[in-house]
């Protein structure tokens, strides 16, 4: 087996589909919401709405590319990326275990509320 051919399988676990997004395991383990069709336009915006009604503090740079951005904030112990990519759209990824609640109910706020 080659890299390629053994790097190409998803290993991601989709939990549940939402009318807007779906809730998974990434292949990483993650707890991660994805909400696709997410325009690179509206991810700075999303970003600012979530982190003022979760309370959260941006950590670091926002990292922009062409194709992704991608920041880390933190609410106490929890660590939470705020994401976009062109293949995913707007992002959440619990980047800890304590974060995976958080995940949740940003969950039910963006199914809930425009973001």
């Amino acid at each position: 087996m080659d890299f390629l051919t053994m790097n190409s399988e998803d290993k991601s676990e989709v939990i549940k589909k939402y009318k807007k997004g779906v809730l998974l395991r990434n292949y990483s383990g993650q707890l991660t919401y994805e909400i696709p069709n997410y325009l690179y336009e509206q991810y700075k915006p999303a970003k600012k709405k979530i982190v003022k009604q979760f309370s959260l503090f941006p950590f670091g740079f926002t990292i922009n590319g062409p194709d992704e951005a991608f920041q880390t904030c933190l609410k106490g112990s929890k660590r939470i990326g705020i994401e976009w990519d062109v293949w995913s759209g707007l992002i959440f990824v619990a980047k800890n275990e304590q974060t995976e609640s958080l995940v949740n109910e940003i969950v039910e706020f963006c199914e809930n509320n425009e973001i």
